[in-house]
């Protein structure tokens, strides 16, 4: 499933959550600045629209940077999303 249907994305890592949903880290291209972002998928999957913005979240760690990734995901106990990456300037 893309994250954007004319930007270039990616996802590095999937995980699922307490609910069963897919939670899935990446990153997207947004112009010439490459962002992390985390997308959340009902069992179906389809996007969950309750989360982030879509299904989306996107984080901005290194603005213009070209290297911004999300790498890896977990999902805590108590539901709170944890990502780990690179970001470059």
């Amino acid at each position: 499933m893309p994250l954007s249907t004319t930007a270039n994305d990616r996802f590095w890592s999937v995980t699922f959550d307490a609910n069963n949903k897919i939670v899935a880290a990446g990153f997207v291209t947004e112009g010439t600045d490459n962002v992390f972002a985390v997308a959340r998928f009902n069992k179906d999957g389809s996007r969950d629209t309750s989360f982030g913005v879509g299904g989306i979240a996107r984080i901005n760690a290194a603005v213009g940077g070209t290297l911004e990734e999300a790498r890896g995901v977990v999902v805590q106990s108590n539901g709170k999303i944890v990502v780990g990456g690179t970001a470059e300037h």
